[in-house]
């Protein structure tokens, strides 16, 4: 089960996740420390709350039998609104397969940002997460799985497992005023130009 969170709903189960969090020596769960959050914006319940970036589309925790499992949102980006982040401020409490269950939650706002018209889907990765970004090319591959297929828009690598190709830039940008690498799954082919157009734009000057 997902339910979605944006600035002006009951967002109790966002900060669950965020105080399951606090035992956890990740990277990731840095960015979800709740107490005091609005003095630090660089927190989901900053960005939930007060800077409202999930208002466009949405943050969403995954639940099985009520147990809170892990949380990601989505949002229209800074640059275009037909562009979207995806995957945002992804997180899986420890123990759990974080492939299936993100997995879960990333396709799950592919198919809400479809629906909304978006042209472009994209993840923007930190330098020192860029291995997590080329993993995750290599993973949504079609042709590295022998048995994958097409099916009514989506990929799988087999029937049940939806994979969703994605495509590297192979610079920098600045996004949020902060120097990021990305991905990037083409919702629109017609797009792509114009989308590279503007990655062009932001590129990062050192």
């Amino acid at each position: 089960m997902i339910s979605w969170h944006r600035s002006d709903t009951d967002n109790t189960r966002v900060l669950e996740l965020c105080y399951l969090a606090e035992n956890d020596h990740r990277p990731a769960s840095k960015n979800l420390n709740p107490r005091n959050f609005s003095d630090n914006p660089h927190t989901l319940m900053y960005k939930l709350v007060c800077d409202k970036r999930f208002d466009t589309g949405g943050y969403g925790i995954y639940s099985l039998e009520d147990k809170i499992i892990a949380g990601s949102g989505y949002h229209q980006s800074e640059w275009h609104p037909d562009i979207w982040i995806w995957g945002s401020r992804s997180y899986t409490i420890p123990g759990y397969q974080s492939n299936y269950v993100q997995g879960e939650l990333w396709h799950t706002q592919m198919d809400l940002v479809r629906e909304q018209g978006g042209k472009i889907l994209m993840v923007p990765f930190n330098k020192y997460n860029l291995k997590l970004r080329d993993q995750g090319v290599r993973l949504n591959d079609p042709d590295r799985w022998k048995n994958s297929f097409y099916l009514d828009g989506d990929w799988y690598r087999e029937p049940g497992k939806r994979i969703t190709p994605v495509k590297p830039v192979d610079h920098s940008m600045l996004i949020y005023n902060t120097e990021q690498w990305i991905f990037y799954h083409i919702l629109d082919s017609e797009w792509e130009k114009e989308f590279l157009e503007i990655c062009g734009r932001h590129r990062y000057d050192h």
